[in-house]
């Protein structure tokens, strides 16, 4: 990364990213980044290449003096490849993959919460590194669906395949839902057979609830 004096238009310094102050230096890939209100980090989704495609790796906030990076989180690859990040004067981060939603990162929990879902038109437009006297009013959290003990195995090329594992909230509901999940399936050769971010739905019956 280059530190540029703007008035002498030219690069005074050249900064090395790393994870630790005496670790190597390390290449990294990311679309935008997001200035924070001590001016001192900038938060950005680094990104990776999956299949021929870029897909969300790590979240991670950057000392823009040292480079030397910090690992916030690194759970978002069900998120649609990150174009452009969000912040305001609380610290507040929104992200905007280039499918048109928007979502929240809390710091605190290193979730993203999605917020909207119809944000195409407009997720390009601006940049919220460049207003620093925003406020965002996040809405309320939906209830994050979490997935575990999932049993990895050969699905095959006929009939039904059952695999087994357990659905969690994070917050109580109070009356019964549906839910729906992402999904992916790949052939032996490691290729992508469906598109990215299928849905399997309980309202469509995709899958069947065992209690």
């Amino acid at each position: 990364m280059y530190k540029i004096d703007i008035d002498l238009k030219k690069v005074i310094e050249t900064i090395s990213f790393r994870y630790s102050s005496d670790g190597d230096t390390q290449p990294i890939k990311f679309s935008d980044m997001a200035i924070d209100s001590s001016g001192k980090y900038f938060y950005a989704m680094l990104l990776k290449e999956e299949n021929g495609s870029l897909v969300n790796d790590k979240f991670v906030k950057i000392d823009k003096d040292s480079g030397l990076i910090n690992v916030i989180g690194d759970n978002y690859t069900a998120i649609s490849y990150i174009g452009l990040i969000y912040i305001d004067n609380n610290d507040q981060i929104i992200l905007a993959p280039d499918d048109g939603e928007l979502f929240h990162l809390d710091l605190n929990t290193t979730r993203a919460y999605i917020i909207r879902q119809d944000f195409k038109a407009i997720n390009r437009v601006n940049d919220g590194t460049n207003c620093p006297d925003a406020n965002f009013t996040m809405p309320p959290h939906i209830p994050v669906l979490s997935i575990k003990n999932l049993t990895q195995q050969a699905e095959g090329d006929e009939g039904e395949t059952l695999f087994e594992f357990e659905l969690s909230l994070d917050e109580n509901l109070p009356t019964e839902t549906s839910a729906s999940f992402y999904y992916k399936v790949i052939d032996g050769d490691g290729n992508l057979v469906t598109p990215p971010h299928e849905i399997a739905t309980s309202a469509d019956n995709d899958f069947k609830s065992r209690k």
